[in-house]
């Protein structure tokens, strides 16, 4: 079930993000990424809130661990953000 939402999902972003602003795209990518770990058995708690966007901005410095963690990064966030790994990261052993 995972593997068949995950793909449709993407698919869908894809689409998304071709004919729409980055705003809409992360709203279905929130709604795609809670459906993910939903179908995945994994059930996402929040505590605390986000900082308003509006507010100042702000970085997220975030230690994921699991697979699972892209997927509740995007479907906790309330705002459109952009990931930045090190250039290490890109090269394989």
């Amino acid at each position: 079930m995972f593997f068949i939402t995950f793909v449709i999902g993407v698919f869908g972003y894809f689409i998304v993000t071709t004919f729409v602003s980055l705003d809409v795209a992360h709203r279905y990518m929130k709604i795609f990424c809670r459906t993910c770990l939903l179908t995945a058995g994994q059930l996402l708690k929040i505590k605390g809130t986000i900082p308003p966007k509006h507010k100042q901005p702000y970085i997220y410095m975030l230690n994921h661990q699991s697979m699972f963690d892209h997927f509740m990064i995007a479907g906790t966030t309330s705002h459109y953000l952009t990931g930045v790994a090190a250039e290490d990261q890109y090269s394989y052993p």
